[in-house]
């Protein structure tokens, strides 16, 4: 079963709001689409407004791979360097589990 825009589900953390779409084969990929952001730690507060957050499942012989990318968190913005290093903990963890 192929779900090209899926169900559109709000999230809201404290800092950001997300609106959570599948984009592809359904168990195949999520896509949360930031809607908005008040991120406290940097000087512009919206930096996460418009990026993706996108997780990819993959079947790898008898495992599961789990690819996660932020889309449009760049280099040029303030939380860059913080923002990777904390998604790379998070994944790890998440992988750890």
């Amino acid at each position: 079963m192929h779900h090209t825009d899926g169900a559109l589900v709000h999230l809201a953390q404290r800092d950001v709001s997300f609106a959570a779409v599948s984009r592809a084969p359904w168990g195949k990929m999520v896509v949360w689409h930031v809607s908005g952001s008040q991120l406290n730690f940097v000087k512009d507060k919206n930096e996460w407004t418009g990026t993706e957050i996108v997780f990819e499942i993959n079947q790898k012989g008898s495992k599961t791979e789990l690819r996660f990318t932020h889309v449009g968190l760049v280099p040029a913005f303030e939380c860059y360097g913080g923002c990777s290093g904390a998604w790379g903990f998070l994944s790890a963890t998440v992988c750890a589990a």
